[in-house]
């Protein structure tokens, strides 16, 4: 989900939407953080009665003490294929800082929005949200747990 950035001096700002990253391994992502970062537990059951929606905007919002929400988008209206992703926001952070991360994922469809997140939560034992930076002097650690004890990652904790 873009690229995360450290700076001593300033303070976490958005990046430029669509463009803000370029691919150095031509992997298809942007260099830094990849937005590849959700992914299941465990195989699907083909008789799993739970409706599967897409997942085409997720929202990433940090906060420290003493200082503002810092929120950052990725969106991709269409989903998986078809275009690339609309909006793609540059994440900023300043160094030698902790911050707490809650992700908000959603499902826009015909403009009306709806937050996958709780269902996400309460069934967290066939998700995990994964972070893999690139480059970076960064330490994630996933603060939520299923009901099995396994991390699920919608909050974290992230040391810059």
């Amino acid at each position: 989900m873009g690229n995360v950035e450290t700076r001593q001096d300033a303070e976490p700002t958005l990046g430029p939407g669509g463009t803000d990253g370029e691919d150095n391994n031509g992997d298809g992502c942007q260099e830094g953080l990849h937005d590849e970062g959700i992914g299941g537990k465990k195989a699907s059951n083909p008789n799993d009665e739970n409706e599967h929606e897409a997942i085409n905007k997720v929202e990433l919002s940090f906060s420290r003490p003493g200082a503002a929400v810092a929120t950052f988008v990725m969106e991709d209206p269409d989903g998986d294929g078809g275009n690339p992703p609309s909006r793609i926001d540059t994440i900023r952070l300043l160094s030698n800082q902790t911050y707490t991360l809650n992700v908000r994922i959603l499902n826009i469809v015909s403009g009306r929005e709806t937050d996958l997140t709780p269902s996400i939560i309460a069934q967290g034992k066939a998700h995990e949200l994964y972070f893999i930076p690139s480059g970076l002097n960064l330490s994630v650690t996933k603060t939520d747990k299923d009901a099995a004890g396994y991390p699920v990652g919608v909050t974290s904790t992230w040391t810059v």
